[in-house]
C-alpha cells in the first residue's frame, strides 16, 4: 500500500507541474478562436450575415413582429429583401405584405404586386399558402392598381432572377 501511495503521489506531483502548462496552452487557443455566438437568436444573425436566406427571412419575422428582439418593422424588410432577391418564397410573401400594409416601408400596391407575383412564380401549386397568395394578389389588382401598373409589375416578375449574395 505504501509503495502504491508514494507512486500515485509522484504521478500526482508530476501532473500539478504540467498542469499551469496546460491551462497556459487552452488559454491560447480560446483566444486564437473565433468566439461562437451563444443564444439561438445571435446564431440566426450570423447564418443571415453569411448569407443563409432562411435565416433572413426567420430574422425578419423575428424583428417584424418582436421575436426574440426588439419590433423594428425597417430592419424587418432590410432581411426580407436580402432573403427575397435571393428566392426565398416566404420572404418574398412577406416583403409583399410589408408594402401592401406599409410596415418598415412606405406603402406602395405595386411593389406588393410585384413581389406576390415573383413569390406566386417560384412556388408550387402543391406548396401551402400557394392559393393564398394568388387570391392577395389578384384581390390586390382589382381593388387597388390601374391596368398599366398590373402589366408592369407583372413583366418585371417575369424578368426577375434571384441572385445569392456574395460570401462575406
Amino acid at each position: 500500500m505504501r509503495r502504491s501511495f508514494g507512486f500515485v503521489m509522484a504521478i500526482g506531483g508530476a501532473l500539478m507541474l504540467v498542469q499551469p502548462g496546460l491551462v497556459h496552452a487552452q488559454e491560447q487557443a480560446q483566444a486564437q478562436a473565433p468566439v461562437q455566438p451563444q443564444t439561438p437568436m445571435a446564431m440566426m444573425e450570423a447564418a443571415a450575415n453569411r448569407g443563409d436566406a432562411i435565416a433572413q427571412t426567420n430574422l425578419g419575422i423575428a424583428h417584424e413582429f418582436g421575436y426574440g428582439v426588439a419590433q423594428n418593422p425597417q430592419e424587418a424588410v432590410k432581411w426580407y429583401q436580402r432573403a427575397a432577391t435571393q428566392g426565398d418564397v416566404r420572404a418574398q410573401f412577406y416583403l409583399s405584405g410589408c408594402y401592401e400594409m406599409g410596415t418598415g416601408v412606405a406603402q406602395d400596391f405595386v411593389q406588393a404586386y410585384y413581389w406576390l407575383s415573383v413569390a406566386v412564380a417560384n412556388s408550387s401549386p402543391a406548396s401551402s399558402g400557394y392559393v393564398e397568395m394568388i387570391r392577395r394578389r389578384d384581390r390586390l389588382g382589382r381593388t387597388r392598381l390601374k391596368p398599366d401598373q398590373i402589366a408592369d409589375a407583372q413583366k418585371r416578375s417575369r424578368e426577375w432572377k434571384p441572385q445569392k449574395e456574395a460570401a462575406k
